[in-house]
């Protein structure tokens, strides 16, 4: 007897479709629960409510041995001239590793690792990115059109959002003439 799958993921637009919604997330961050993430996050042109970026996964939460599957979706625009990004985390078990794809739109992955060394690597269609233990990431979107990524981590890996809200990431994305450049910050400067 043939069963069909009752999950399924189009890889052009990184969209999910399931049936019965049984483990399908979908989280939605706004603005409002952002601003922290903004080196200077008072905006006015920009509503609380508006919807910065969603993530939509296909959960086994806290399961030694599965997999999460998800789908990060950054929309397109900019703080006070700093790009529109996700907070950004380590894994709460450090040696956890995790896959990115890009699946459309073009981004940076900023990469830390736990002694402060900072990689900056461009996110476009098809390409993939492997992060390594003990390293905290963070997207951003540098297009016009959303940035769409998708993940695959190990579902026992949890997420540390405390330690990057606490001391940051070293570099900044702003729109320049150029497209975009790479700032880094300052010790007196952090995430909040």
């Amino acid at each position: 007897m043939e069963i069909k799958s009752n999950l399924y993921f189009n890889f052009e637009n990184g969209e999910f479709s399931d049936t019965d919604k049984q483990n399908l997330i979908i989280s939605k961050k706004k603005f409002k629960d952002l601003k922290s993430v903004f080196l200077k996050p008072e905006d006015e042109s920009i509503d609380d409510e508006k919807i910065m970026y969603e993530v939509t996964g296909y959960i086994n939460e806290g399961k030694a041995g599965e997999l999460n599957f998800g789908v990060t979706k950054i929309f397109p625009g900019e703080v006070n001239g700093e790009f529109n990004m996700t907070k950004g985390h380590y894994h709460e078990k450090m040696s956890h590793t995790e896959y990115y794809w890009g699946i459309k739109g073009r981004g940076l992955l900023i990469l830390k690792n736990i002694d402060g060394e900072c990689s900056v690597i461009t996110v476009e269609k098809n390409s993939l990115h492997y992060i390594p233990e003990n390293t905290a990431h963070r997207l951003v979107n540098i297009s016009d059109e959303p940035l769409v990524v998708g993940a695959c981590w190990p579902s026992d890996a949890g997420h540390n959002y405390g330690e990057i809200q606490e001391k940051g990431f070293p570099v900044r994305i702003f729109r320049s003439n150029d497209g975009y450049s790479i700032s880094k910050i300052t010790d007196n400067q952090t995430d909040n």
